[in-house]
């Protein structure tokens, strides 16, 4: 049977788990009247059924419910494991649309494993409010219901011409998609990541070889990928321009 699982945020202004505890102790108690509801009255748990609670730290934790209530919650640690669902260095920049695109964007995006939110207010854009904590909680439950690990960042718009002269000091791979762009290739994206890659590992590895280096040190050495998506209206002609300028690729 799969089980629910719940994100605990140690960073949250009021604590989720009660008297400094941690994640992976023997016993716990969680103070977080969202989760609280969700396991009485949505998934009507019951006391000895488990849940998956984790932190963003790579680890799953399995604890069995020892009480629950409507304003309390108390597990038994079970056992621990790894989530190898790893967030790829990607994010998706895209112009502020209609208030439920911008949630599906959010959801959808994080269940495939973006790491990067950052919306956009470019030339055509109409709607220029965007909730970010609204925003910040469906992603954490897509990140619950997905099986992925930690909650990708979503930042406060911007404008598309400061973010574009950030571009020039990161170090990244930026696609726009628009329809006068070229056909999207993923495998001739796929070469040219790869072969960057290794341009890399060669100029950094002095004296040692290759195959030597750990899968975390060459992860680190790949490109990451930024996506630039338009509004409604798509980019205007200004716009693709500087693009060109830029050096980002459109598609």
């Amino acid at each position: 049977m799969r089980l629910h699982r719940f994100f605990i945020n140690n960073n949250a202004e009021k604590a989720e788990l009660s008297s400094n505890q941690k994640l992976g102790a023997s016993k716990i108690s969680i103070l977080n009247p969202e989760i609280i509801h969700q396991l009485s009255k949505v998934f009507r748990y019951k006391i000895g059924q488990k849940v998956i609670l984790f932190n963003g730290t790579g680890l799953d934790y399995v604890y069995e419910i020892s009480k629950l209530s409507k304003d309390s919650a108390e597990f038994i640690f079970v056992e621990k494991k790894a989530n190898k669902n790893l967030r790829a260095n990607f994010t998706v920049a895209f112009s502020i649309i209609k208030k439920q695109n911008n949630e599906l964007i959010i959801q959808k995006c994080t269940e495939l494993g973006v790491s990067d939110f950052q919306p956009l207010i470019s030339e055509r854009t109409e709607k220029k409010n965007f909730e970010i904590d609204r925003v910040t909680k469906i992603a954490i439950e897509a990140v619950e219901q997905s099986g992925q690990d930690t909650i990708p960042t979503i930042n406060n718009p911007m404008h598309l011409s400061d973010f574009l002269e950030q571009l020039s000091i990161i170090n990244a791979d930026t696609f726009a998609f628009d329809m006068s762009g070229e056909i999207f290739d993923l495998e001739k994206i796929k070469k040219n990541q790869i072969t960057t890659n290794q341009n890399i590992t060669n100029q950094t590895t002095t004296n040692q070889d290759i195959s030597n280096q750990t899968k975390q040190e060459q992860s680190t050495t790949i490109k990451p990928i930024i996506i630039l998506i338009g509004p409604e209206g798509g980019w205007s002609s200004a716009e693709l321009d500087i693009f060109g300028k830029k050096n980002v690729k459109i598609f």
